[in-house]
């Protein structure tokens, strides 16, 4: 009941990056469909993560979904890695072939809260992760801490990704 609104964001065509499409009923809300989409939901509670004792896994073990040019992947609450010595927190690193985005919704990385809604970009090429006072805190409480609890969806892309004015104007200025 009502009008819903499909953006497709795209290239720009005569200077626009986006279509809108409009439907008088929801559009994934479908018993069959013909074509190339495939409309679906997916619980994030039915995820389930994949776990190491002693190794701080890449981010692509966490992948979920996968289309050309785009990776999407879970961060969810797990175990943390409990065999002494091993490094829990993501490693300073860059990704030279996609764009990180990671939206952020909540929990927290070894006690220090992730705020909800906080969404970051890490462009291609540009080194990123946590810094080092954040990886020494994580040393100092390894056996403070036997859980990671964040909830955080990344997608990586291909394609380059330029801000537009409003995500610019609530740039934080942390990256």
């Amino acid at each position: 009941d009502g009008v819903y609104e499909v953006r497709l964001i795209h290239n720009p065509i005569d200077g626009v990056g986006s279509t809108s499409l409009f439907y008088q009923h929801h559009p994934l809300d479908v018993e069959g469909w013909r074509g190339d989409n495939f409309p679906f939901t997916f619980n994030i509670e039915d995820y389930t993560v994949i776990t190491s004792d002693s190794v701080h896994l890449p981010p692509t073990v966490h992948l979920f979904m996968q289309a050309t040019g785009v990776y999407v992947m879970n961060f969810l609450p797990k175990p943390a890695e409990s065999v002494p010595g091993t490094e829990r927190t993501p490693w300073y690193h860059r990704n030279v072939d996609y764009d990180e985005i990671a939206f952020f919704h909540s929990g927290s990385l070894y006690g220090i809260p992730m705020p909800p809604g906080l969404v970051s970009h890490a462009p291609q090429g540009v080194h990123h992760g946590a810094p080092e006072a954040a990886r020494e805190r994580a040393r100092r409480k390894f056996d403070q801490y036997d859980r990671v609890d964040w909830s955080v969806i990344a997608i990586d892309t291909r394609r380059r990704l330029t801000p537009s004015a409003e995500i610019l104007a609530n740039d934080l200025g942390q990256h």
